[in-house]
């Protein structure tokens, strides 16, 4: 069957079970079998730390309006994810993810897609500060880098040729018309955004969809099921999920 040549990713780790994008939720995704990857996001503090988080602001997951750009890592280090829950966790740092998730990497294989959150802000030095975390745990085979921005893209291949990325829009469109001209590897549109044909010259390339309306933990929303079988006709290959236990229970 055509779904099940879809890989699964997990979506800021097993985000409906766990607080998105926490130590917590990785893990658990990591020990999830049948998934081949980790999708995570990235920042930088005051100070220049690389922390892992989605939004700008912190407000929609703690108890504070402030963005992740004003804080210090000591600071930032002070909050808690969804406070007063039973599972409540501090913001990891890319270091900290990489440390849980090296042993992962290196013996099972297992792949994470570091997102620069430069499409907002375009945080200075973070493509080189990312890439040296990964240099000093060896695990560039394993890392993917992805961004809204193209030039983090390009800056990404200007450090290493080798260096994997994927180009993300909304439209399947702009990921091939920017993915062009910073010569990403794979194109990472919204799985609703599949708006034309792959071109002939990116036939073969990774197609990685991720999906927005899932709920992360907590959030009130209700999850709807999704049908791998419709992404798979029109030549996606990936799929960022929030429940990747559903997915990969199915298969």
């Amino acid at each position: 069957m055509k779904e099940r040549t879809i890989r699964i990713w997990a979506h800021r780790g097993c985000s409906m079970q766990y607080p998105e994008n926490s130590i917590e939720a990785f893990r658990r995704a990591a020990d999830t079998p049948g998934v081949v990857g980790i999708e995570l996001d990235v920042q930088l503090t005051r100070d220049g730390e690389v922390v892992v988080f989605h939004d700008e602001n912190v407000s929609r997951l703690t108890n504070v309006n402030k963005e992740i750009a004003g804080y210090t890592l000591k600071e930032l280090k002070e909050l808690w994810i969804a406070p007063g829950d039973e599972r409540q966790s501090k913001i990891p740092t890319l270091r900290e993810v990489l440390e849980c998730l090296e042993p992962y990497c290196k013996e099972r294989g297992l792949l994470i897609n570091i997102e620069l959150k430069t499409g907002v802000i375009h945080y200075p030095r973070i493509e080189e500060k990312s890439y040296d975390l990964v240099r000093e745990f060896q695990m560039e085979p394993y890392i993917i880098y992805s961004s809204f921005w193209a030039e983090s893209i390009k800056r990404m291949k200007e450090l290493n040729p080798c260096n994997q990325t994927g180009m993300l829009a909304k439209l399947l469109s702009d990921c091939i018309k920017w993915g062009r001209y910073a010569g990403a590897d794979a194109l990472h549109p919204y799985v609703g955004g599949m708006d034309c044909e792959i071109p002939e010259d990116m036939q073969g390339m990774p197609i990685r969809v991720w999906n927005c309306e899932e709920p992360f933990y907590k959030d009130g929303r209700a999850l709807k099921e999704q049908h791998m079988e419709k992404y798979a006709e029109s030549g996606v290959t990936d799929l960022f999920t929030n429940v990747p236990e559903l997915y990969t229970s199915v298969r």
